[in-house]
């Protein structure tokens, strides 16, 4: 799940990086809200992929799961843009649809957080570093 994290980070910041259209996808949300630049959303999820990738190949518990919370914070933090948009039956262009829909289309990735947290604690804190 964390290499899921990784690649999705790296596409998305190659995409930023090259295109500031990438920023209207509805998990960009709270950084276009904020005025927040491709280049420096493209930066920082290709900063955070790395960072996780350290932490995997480290294998040292605590070390690790600092290296990988970066990852964590931004799927967090894409993840309430998507939460945003369910409830407010809006996506983040301005495109109207039913609660129902909008559930269901952005809802995959918001659970994809939570497995994302609890492989996390797994993968750091409690495999054998040995």
């Amino acid at each position: 799940m964390l290499l899921y994290g990784v690649g999705l980070y790296l596409v998305w910041g190659v995409s930023l990086l090259c295109s500031p259209q990438g920023l209207g996808a509805t998990v960009m949300g709270v950084f276009k809200d904020n005025n927040v630049s491709n280049i420096t959303a493209g930066t920082l999820f290709l900063i955070s992929a790395t960072l996780t990738l350290v932490g995997l190949f480290l294998k040292d518990g605590i070390l690790s799961l600092i290296l990988c919370f970066p990852q964590q914070i931004l799927l967090i933090i894409n993840s309430l843009s998507c939460i945003e948009c369910i409830f407010k039956q809006q996506y983040s262009d301005g495109v109207v649809r039913p609660f129902a829909f909008i559930l269901v289309d952005q809802f995959p990735f918001v659970f994809a957080t939570a497995i994302h947290f609890i492989a996390l604690l797994d993968i750091c804190l409690f495999s054998d570093s040995s």
